[in-house]
């Protein structure tokens, strides 16, 4: 006799919202660690980046393309602009408790 396990899961599939709203959160938390850990050294490195280019430029060993970096920014915002619209309009619960991990993940130490 074979036993039906239907609905008897820890997460059954009548709560799909509930993964979806656990999923979001633990990747929110997870991520705004992450990102708080290395937002430190990622802009000390970029800043020293930019800054050795603008050195370079103003000795004359290099030409920056301001015109280029500004459209590759200009496109960069679109595609971030986009993909927000996205994550509100088809995945609202799940960018919602990203948020929220995010938020609480920020008040960690």
């Amino acid at each position: 006799m074979a036993s039906s396990s239907k609905g008897k899961g820890v997460f059954p599939v009548e709560n799909l919202f509930f993964q979806e709203f656990a999923a979001g959160f633990f990747t929110g938390f997870v991520v705004m660690y992450a990102f708080r850990k290395f937002v430190k050294f990622f802009f000390l490195f970029l800043g020293l980046y930019i800054l050795s280019l603008l050195f370079l430029d103003y000795a004359g060993l290099i030409n920056v393309n301001v015109q280029g970096v500004d459209n590759s920014l200009v496109s960069l915002a679109f595609k971030f602009q986009s993909f927000l619209l996205f994550l509100i309009n088809e995945k609202l619960t799940f960018s919602t408790s990203a948020v929220v991990g995010a938020l609480l993940a920020l008040k960690i130490k």
